[in-house]
């Protein structure tokens, strides 16, 4: 590629579409020979970082179609974070098919060591035959890869160079960037043996590094408890290109059967580094298929204890599920109403007591008396959503069910109650 150009170092993204675009002429005049992809749909998936602020996505969004992608006839863009491919691509039969090693209710967690983060994801196993699992925790990441063990190792030898009489090979380091292609030429998959550090020195960084990889995993193991209120955490699955570090893995490996007692999978070695490729091809191409869901029913009683079913236990949502329903109120003298939130181990049909498997968990107080008209019945809009909040890694997600109450009397269809609900955690 050329230099940037000034407006390309105002805007870095610039620089990513021009890049972009390149590699779709690439793509489009390597295949454009081939007669077995005429006619054939094109879909181009993309994956990014999961700590990607919305801002980073939008630019990256913005990238992606000013270089072309939506242009190919018959062409389609998505997009994925780097963790949910990556677990798609454990949990699918194309993938490492995690499937065929766990037992319903177990607990996976797939930790990718990648160029410059440690992505952890963890699902949970619904169901053996088919495979069906779910989204357990947020994703978390943590900025410790292959790039700051490179940094730490560079570090420590421009410090060995600072101490001691200056000599003329002592000042002549490279930069960074040309100094970690020369000496990790694979990546830091083994330890190098000529950078000029002892050995016992290179050591303790790459221990420093696995340490701090197993203090993610074990916070995100306690994480996980939490949320599903047992021990689920059954099994690891670790990928990416630091993984291939035998240094890491074995590490890893050791603190999965010695402390964590669960069990430590590994892919072919050749499949490490594009677990997130897999994953993401399989994501793109079927859609969706690492979700939150349900853990109880949930039904609105109201108006002479009318029962309507809101949510199915084990139904798939994240933060774009959105419903909505109609009830009838009635007209009372205060124009005071309340709808209960009730929430359900078991499908019921009518629940006549609030026992310990069905119990309130929410109320929506509504005032019908600003509603117009002459009205003894009154038609209502409640219209709810499921949200997943996560305030800081490491910390069990809130899941939030919000209810709004709207009248369909008027035009403007006023808000006449509204309610949120912390879903019940543990599976």
């Amino acid at each position: 590629m050329d230099a940037p150009t000034p407006r390309q170092r105002e805007d870095p993204s610039l620089v990513v579409s021009d890049f972009l675009g390149k590699i779709l002429g690439h793509l489009q005049s390597a295949l454009k020979n081939d007669p077995t992809l005429d006619g054939m749909p094109k879909v181009f998936i993309f994956t990014t970082p999961s700590t990607w602020s919305s801002s980073a996505h939008m630019k990256m969004e913005q990238a992606v179609y000013s270089a072309g992608f939506a242009s190919p006839q018959g062409a389609s863009v998505s997009f994925t974070s780097e963790a949910e491919a990556v677990a798609v691509y454990a949990a699918s039969e194309e993938g490492f098919n995690m499937g065929q090693l766990c037992e319903t209710g177990d607990g996976v967690m797939v930790v990718d060591c990648g160029a410059s983060t440690v992505d952890i994801t963890i699902f949970s196993v619904d169901q053996k035959t088919p495979f069906g699992y779910q989204r357990l925790t947020a994703f978390t990441s943590s900025a410790f890869g292959a790039v700051q063990l490179q940094s730490l190792i560079y570090e420590a030898l421009q410090q060995s160079r600072r101490s001691g009489p200056m000599t003329r090979s002592k000042v002549k380091l490279a930069p960074f960037a040309p100094w970690a292609r020369q000496k990790f030429p694979y990546g830091p998959v083994s330890m190098p043996t000529d950078t000029g550090l002892p050995d016992d020195g290179l050591r303790l960084i790459y221990d420093s590094v696995a340490i701090k990889i197993i203090s993610h995993i074990r916070r995100e193991i306690a994480c996980a408890n939490i949320c599903a209120g047992r021990k689920v955490i059954k099994r690891l699955l670790l990928v990416g290109g630091l993984s291939g570090s035998a240094e890491i893995s074995n590490a890893i490996q050791n603190a999965c059967t010695n402390e964590f007692e669960i069990e430590f999978h590994q892919p072919q070695y050749d499949f490490r580094n594009i677990a997130v490729c897999i994953g993401g091809t399989l994501r793109g191409l079927r859609g969706p298929q690492l979700s939150f869901k349900f853990w109880r029913y949930y039904y609105l009683v109201y108006a002479d204890r009318q029962t309507t079913m809101i949510v199915s236990k084990g139904s798939p949502y994240d933060n774009e599920y959105t419903n909505r329903i109609e009830i009838t109120l009635p007209r009372s003298t205060d124009g005071a109403h309340t709808i209960f939130v009730v929430e359900s181990a078991q499908q019921v049909d009518l629940l006549e007591s609030v026992e310990d498997q069905n119990k309130v968990v929410g109320r929506i107080n509504c005032d019908l008396s600003q509603v117009p008209g002459n009205w003894q019945l009154l038609n209502v809009l409640v219209k709810y959503r499921a949200t997943v909040r996560s305030e800081g890694q490491h910390l069990p997600p809130e899941r939030l069910l919000h209810l709004a109450v709207h009248e369909s009397e008027s035009e403007e269809k006023q808000l006449i109650g509204h309610t949120r609900v912390l879903m019940q955690s543990g599976l």
